[in-house]
């Protein structure tokens, strides 16, 4: 299954396309003439370490079991909600590692973005852009075997892929 789009996404995040591997994270922006990844790392949090471990976890666990096995659910998920849950004193949230930029050199001025998307099934996120004669593939993904974020660039005619990178952290 795919999620296709039609336009770049004009450096909206929240047009961005997630890729990860439950450790890397990046949101692939998918844009003409430079490609923006944001990537993040698991360990990077914007809050300090908290337990959040619920003290009453244990002791309501019985009470729970009674009241499903009394067919009393509502009053079961309540005594849930209130005893099996994290117990936040704040919510930590991740933090962006950094930011990769990719300055597609050969598409600059030229190339359009024609599509954008999110292959489901491959774990990829994909952009394709086209300048009327050649049409230029990049693709991103995170490998949970090799715990990298990689791309490949390639295109339809025997043409070069020239491009420059840089990384900037926060």
């Amino acid at each position: 299954m795919k999620m296709r789009y039609y336009t770049p996404s004009n450096w909206n995040w929240n047009r961005a396309l997630p890729i990860g591997n439950g450790r890397l994270g990046g949101m692939v922006f998918g844009e003409n003439e430079i490609e923006h990844i944001q990537v993040n790392e698991d360990s990077i949090w914007g809050n300090s370490y908290h337990d959040r471990v619920n003290s009453n976890a244990k002791d309501n666990l019985p009470k729970i079991r009674e009241l499903i096995f009394a067919g009393k659910i509502p009053e079961a998920e309540r005594l849930m909600k209130l005893s099996l849950t994290a117990v936040p004193e704040s919510q930590a949230f991740y933090q962006t590692a950094g930011n990769v930029y990719i300055n597609l050199i050969k598409e600059q001025g030229k190339a359009q973005v024609v599509e954008r998307g999110l292959d489901l099934d491959e774990a990829i996120a994909y952009v394709i852009a086209d300048d009327g004669e050649t049409k230029y593939y990049r693709e991103c993904l995170a490998s949970f075997d090799e715990q990298i974020i990689a791309f490949n660039y390639y295109s339809d005619e025997k043409v070069s892929i020239d491009c420059s990178y840089n990384c900037s952290p926060v």
